[in-house]
């Protein structure tokens, strides 16, 4: 058979959430669609209800596209997404967006609802400004950054112990990291609710992280894949169990999840 990266499985998988649970590629290929700018649309026009197919439109592409990381890719993917049974009906809501130089921070985060009964919280890693890539390097020294506060506080906001959805979390690179921190830091009524947690090449935490109560309660939820040579997967302590993915590329050009064989 053939290799197959996420654009492959998205054109060929027809099926619905409820003929075919979430899982693992399902997060990456959402995790890699945020790396859009698509909150410069969703935010910026007050429609009641978005959907991933709403965002296909090529008045839209200038700003969405405009990284210079992938940006050929991303709109080949929401092409793909946009006509796909499994995704564009997938309903956006809740997307914040803050990047600020005086606090070093980087931060975005959107819930894609899958259904009715299931959310799928979704975190962004890095992007291509010295202020993400800086806020990355405090994470070496700092008990916690402000992503990672930002991420749980996200969670406690739209997740409060009335809600009664189930979650999924994720994120790819820095969004994983921030997806597991989340978890760890909310109570017990909202960790309940999380079905499974998921980080795509995320950095790992400090040691004490791994022996604290609220790390322990969601440990067996955490699905983490790197591929074969992670580097930002192995930062810090990578003390999670996680799968070695195959990538197409070489070096650290394996971060990228559309080089991920899937």
């Amino acid at each position: 058979m053939a290799s197959r990266n996420i654009l492959d499985y998205a054109k060929d998988n027809f099926k619905r959430f409820e003929e075919s649970p979430f899982n693992s590629v399902d997060s990456l290929i959402l995790c890699q669609l945020f790396y859009s700018r698509i909150e410069t649309q969703v935010k910026k026009n007050n429609v009641k209800v978005w959907t991933v197919k709403d965002l296909y439109k090529a008045e839209y592409f200038d700003k969405m596209f405009s990284d210079g990381i992938s940006d050929e890719e991303n709109r080949k993917l929401l092409t793909i997404l946009a006509s796909s049974p499994r995704f564009r009906d997938i309903r956006i809501k809740n997307i914040i967006s803050e990047t600020s130089k005086k606090r070093v921070m980087q931060f975005a985060a959107v819930t894609y609802e899958l259904s009715d009964e299931i959310d799928y919280v979704c975190f962004r890693g890095t992007d291509g400004t010295m202020i993400g890539w800086k806020e990355d390097f405090n994470m070496v020294f700092m008990e916690e950054t402000p992503s990672q506060a930002n991420a749980a506080r996200y969670l406690k906001v739209f997740y409060e112990e009335n809600y009664s959805k189930k979650i999924y979390i994720g994120g790819h690179s820095k969004g994983g990291n921030l997806a597991v921190y989340s978890a760890c830091l909310v109570g017990e009524e909202i960790q309940s609710k999380i079905i499974q947690i998921f980080s795509h090449d995320g950095p790992g935490f400090r040691d004490e992280m791994y022996d604290s109560y609220g790390y322990l309660s969601i440990a067996d939820k955490i699905n983490k894949t790197i591929p074969q040579t992670s580097v930002v997967g192995m930062l810090l302590a990578p003390q999670e169990d996680f799968k070695v993915i195959r990538s197409d590329a070489r070096g650290f050009a394996q971060h990228s999840a559309f080089t991920w064989l899937v």
